[in-house]
């Protein structure tokens, strides 16, 4: 698997599990007993990311189980960048999906894994895939938190990572990833994001959304260097900026008149408040739920707030505009497909998040390619934790365990995959 569109090198990861909930008691093993590791090739560029697969495989000659799940949390992460600069207490961030406009890790994913035992026959193996690309400092003031690119400078990245997490005996591996020089335009890209540390970490990430200031920066960055490595990571977050964010964020975009009476109920709730009171509530509410367009919401909150009781038609009608602010059109829809369809490259560290929105963006309307898109994530990412997130809440336990112990396309049954030269 080659997670970038450079040469590349091999690594050795482990990765994080959790404790059992809903009366699961996982079983205590050793490394005599379990296999746990990656192999596969990653090498960069600064301010991308790296998609890692882990497999965990029984070696004991002996069925066991029941075992910590393998694609749970990504777990706490101690980082040692270029020039020997430790980071500390620095968590590796896994985004999966947002929520009504917030970034959450899986949690339909986890709540499946800690309710359904997975035994392991001999030589039987689980796998998960994940992305690496932001980090969060937790040793910071909690208000001054926030996500930051990791990879940023040159040069060798260790990232030691224990499983299972918060339990006893614990693996710990580390991965090495080798982060290199960007030429062309790529540097030229490269040097614009050391510049603007925001639109960097929209670039890396799969779920957040850029605002509207940044939205012309990336369809400038598309339509100049359309061969460049960053390409993609721009094509994709000018994809979420239509479709206002990923996933299942679009399950709870209505509309309609049941939306325009959440208005009016949010407005009768708050008529006594202060007007400043008033449209800080109603910013906070829409705005998470259509992430980067705070100008426009901002325009249509004023005209409400403004024609108050003794402009009717004009206050009905910016109620109506603020109902339907977050759901996305036709237009939107297909502008977010065609950005998106544009994204080609089968090693992409976010293909499989690409695949994922493009399936919501599609909706009901195009059952072939939509068929086509379950079939390569079926196929090439049945371990990809976004899509067992998507698949968590439609399986039984039964195909649960099944589709867990899948094998990715491109690896082997039998036998860890080979190792770059």
């Amino acid at each position: 698997m080659n997670c970038g569109l450079l040469p590349s090198v091999a690594i050795l990861v482990s990765f994080a599990g959790s404790l059992g909930e809903r009366g699961i008691e996982y079983g205590s093993f050793t490394r005599d007993d379990l296999d746990l590791e990656v192999t596969g090739t990653i090498a960069l560029l600064p301010y991308q990311a790296a998609r890692c697969q882990g497999r965990l495989r029984n070696v004991s000659g002996r069925a066991l189980g029941p075992i910590h799940p393998l694609e749970d949390s990504t777990g706490w992460a101690a980082i040692l960048g270029p020039g020997e600069r430790p980071f500390a207490q620095l968590r590796a961030r896994m985004y999966i999906r947002d929520l009504a406009g917030e970034d959450t890790s899986g949690l339909r994913v986890s709540w499946k894994a800690r309710s359904v035992p997975i035994v392991l026959a001999d030589n039987e193996s689980v796998w998960a895939s994940k992305v690496l690309a932001l980090v969060t400092n937790n040793l910071e003031p909690i208000n001054d938190r926030r996500d930051r690119p990791l990879f940023v400078e040159v040069g060798e990245y260790t990232l030691q990572i224990p499983y299972p997490y918060f339990q006893r005996p614990v693996f710990q591996s580390s991965i090495t990833v080798e982060v290199r020089q960007p030429r062309g335009d790529d540097a030229t890209i490269c040097k614009q994001l050391r510049a603007d540390e925001k639109l960097a970490v929209v670039m890396a990430s799969p779920v957040h959304v850029p605002d509207e200031d940044q939205l012309p920066l990336l369809v400038e960055l598309v339509e100049r260097y359309p061969k460049s490595s960053y390409a993609d990571y721009a094509r994709f977050a000018v994809a979420r900026y239509h479709m206002l964010g990923v996933g299942w964020v679009m399950e709870h975009r209505s509309g309609g008149r049941r939306a325009a009476l959440e208005v009016i109920h949010k407005l009768r709730w708050s008529r006594s408040a202060p007007r400043e009171r008033r449209f800080k509530n109603l910013m906070s509410t829409y705005g998470q739920r259509a992430p980067g367009r705070d100008k426009l919401l901002a325009a249509i909150v004023n005209r409400i707030l403004d024609a108050g009781d003794h402009d009717l038609p004009a206050r009905r009608k910016a109620i109506l505009e603020l109902a339907d602010f977050d759901v996305v059109s036709t237009e939107e829809r297909a502008a977010a497909i065609a950005e998106m369809e544009q994204i080609t490259n089968p090693d992409f560290p976010y293909r499989p998040n690409v695949l994922i929105a493009m399936r919501a963006a599609l909706g009901d309307t195009d059952p072939q390619r939509t068929a086509e898109i379950e079939e390569e994530l079926n196929e090439r990412f049945p371990d990809a934790v976004e899509w067992l997130e998507v698949l968590a809440s439609t399986m039984t336990d039964a195909e649960w365990t099944a589709f867990r112990k899948r094998v990715p396309a491109e690896a082997a049954p039998g036998e860890p995959r080979p190792a770059a030269e």
